[in-house]
């Protein structure tokens, strides 16, 4: 059941949209083109990627609205899992998601924040936006989402200006590459596209945590499944335009070059002073992705604690912002202690394959519930359902196939097998305290009684 309370003063289909795609446009799209353009053999073959990756993104976003509007409550995909796989799963999510995927995640953004504006003093920088992003969310879910709104107004700003100087750049290529012309790629077969491939899919994630807040939505089962499918149909086109306009402005070789392609657009379009601006813009960009983050992750740690996952404390909300703040500090809390004390990447990275497993895990258990769990209301269905679920299956099946088998492709032997170790022992780790962590969970609630 939603919250009355909680729709009364929800959060609108707008500021949905738009929290949407501040969660997905961050940094990615404007690294990732070039390790997608050194996997690939033609600009058709890159830009062809892109629209692929869209095409599989789509699939996904009508599968995950069908599971937020049978279950119109905070915790998003934790809450899908408990459903329809069981409390196993949704542990096993919710323990990676705390400890390592959320506050690795914002750890690195942090990281990448303090970097590029002082390089020097990147840890306080950080730490600093940590707690300034924080203390706004700490204000309410309403008044950091119109926040983050308007960070995200200036985010699409900034991305429109730059479509525009691409397309007008006097100094792109008069006679670019045909689209289907082999270039000097390693490869042009099914295999390399589908290792470029996983890339720009995870350039395409983060839509999928507006379901954390399902019930704060104004209208929780008619506004979810449009804010994610008018959002990421946005972000698709975008995304599309901006590497058709990477590959018309310097080519495919060009944006092999480049380790930032959109930096040397903007400094060919405006000289040494677009540069500057486009890296003021990406900082602008990570801060946005940082705070989604911090307004949208809390709410896992909420949904466990009120299924005995986590400490009961956390599920409290504040009786007047109704802002989770014990949940929101510990977020802030654990993501600095990743700052300071490790290298999250190499984590970040193994828990990626981790994120396919059990997206893959949830797809299977919500169409095993399609057939056997007849009286399930599914107040959305996507078009051609039930197919477009087995598709996405389908792809995760596949996705996890090519991210193992490219563990395996220019690395060493010995960081291979440290990779997938990681990966198994996080949700090894997350299986051997299960028991545990609810023992203390439940006995520590008891005590506080």
């Amino acid at each position: 059941m939603t919250d009355p309370s909680a729709q009364a003063k929800g959060l609108g289909l707008f500021d949905a949209v738009l929290l949407v795609c501040g969660a997905v446009i961050g940094i990615g799209i404007f690294f990732t083109p070039t390790q997608i353009a050194e996997q690939v053999s033609s600009p058709g073959m890159f830009l062809g990627v892109w629209i692929a990756a869209g095409v599989l993104t789509l699939l996904g976003c009508f599968s995950i609205s069908e599971m937020g509007a049978a279950f119109p409550r905070e915790g998003g995909i934790y809450i899908y899992l408990l459903e329809l796989v069981g409390p196993l799963w949704a542990f096993l999510y919710g323990w990676s998601a705390v400890w390592i995927a959320s506050t690795g995640g914002l750890a690195v953004v942090a990281t990448f924040l303090g970097d590029n504006i002082d390089e020097e003093h990147s840890t306080q920088i950080g730490v600093a936006v940590l707690l300034g992003f924080g203390t706004i969310c700490a204000l309410g879910l309403r008044v950091g989402a119109r926040f983050q709104s308007l960070v995200m107004l200036i985010k699409l700003a900034g991305i429109f200006a730059l479509l525009y100087a691409g397309w007008s750049l006097a100094g792109a290529p008069s006679d670019p590459e045909p689209l289907l012309e082999t270039t000097t790629a390693p490869s042009a077969g099914v295999g390399a596209f589908s290792l470029a491939l996983l890339p720009a899919l995870f350039a395409y994630l983060g839509w999928a945590d507006l379901g954390n807040i399902t019930n704060r939505l104004r209208d929780p089962v008619r506004d979810l499944p449009r804010a994610i499918l008018f959002g990421m149909g946005g972000v698709i086109l975008l995304y599309v335009s901006l590497v058709a306009v990477y590959l018309h402005a310097v080519g495919i070789e060009g944006i092999r070059e480049n380790k930032i392609v959109a930096s040397e657009i903007a400094r060919l379009a405006f000289g040494p002073a677009g540069e500057d601006i486009f890296h003021v813009g990406l900082v602008i960009s990570a801060g946005g992705v940082c705070l989604c983050s911090l307004i949208l992750l809390p709410w896992i740690t909420v949904a466990m604690s009120k299924n005995g996952h986590f400490f009961r404390l956390f599920g409290v909300v504040h009786p007047k912002t109704g802002a989770p703040l014990a949940s929101l500090a510990a977020l802030v809390i654990v993501s600095i202690g990743w700052m300071l004390l490790a290298d999250s990447n190499l984590v970040l990275e193994a828990q990626g394959q981790n994120a396919i497993i059990i997206n893959a895990v949830l797809l299977g258990g919500y169409l095993r519930a399609i057939k056997r769990r007849p009286e399930l209301e599914r107040p959305y269905k996507s078009p051609l359902h039930p197919w477009i679920p087995r598709l996405y299956f389908v792809l995760l099946v596949s996705m996890l196939t090519c991210q193992v088998y490219g563990l395996f492709q220019g690395r060493s032997l010995s960081e291979a097998w440290t990779l997938l170790g990681i990966s198994m022992g996080i949700l090894l780790s997350g299986a051997i305290v299960y028991v545990p962590w609810r023992w203390l969970v439940a006995r520590a609630d008891g005590a506080a009684q």
